[in-house]
C-alpha cells in the first residue's frame, strides 16, 4: 500500500495478550523499519497510540510490522482496530 499520511499524527491499535504474554514485547514497524516497542498486557484488550514522529514513516505509509521483540517467541498476542490519526 501507498497510503498518504499527510493530515495524521498517529497509528492506533489494539492488542490482547494471551496466556504468557504478560511482559513480553513486541515491536511495531512502519516502512520496513523497527519503530516503536510495546509491552504486552496478558488478558485484556490494550489500546496504544504511536506517534508517527516516533517511526519511520514521513509522508507515505507502505507497510505495517507488527513482530516479537524479546527474542523468546512462544506467546500470543491479537491485533484489531488498526487505525490512522
Amino acid at each position: 500500500a501507498n497510503i498518504n499520511l499527510g493530515g495524521y499524527t498517529s497509528l492506533k491499535l489494539s492488542i490482547y495478550g494471551d496466556v504468557g504474554s504478560g511482559g513480553k514485547k513486541v515491536n511495531v514497524g512502519l516502512n520496513n523499519a523497527d519503530g516503536y516497542t510495546i509491552t504486552i498486557v496478558e488478558g485484556v484488550w490494550t489500546d496504544y497510540t504511536i506517534p508517527l514522529s516516533s517511526t519511520a514513516a514521513t509522508t507515505t505509509l507502505t507497510d505495517l510490522i507488527v513482530k516479537e521483540f524479546n527474542g523468546t517467541g512462544g506467546f500470543t498476542i491479537y491485533v484489531d482496530n488498526i487505525g490512522l490519526y
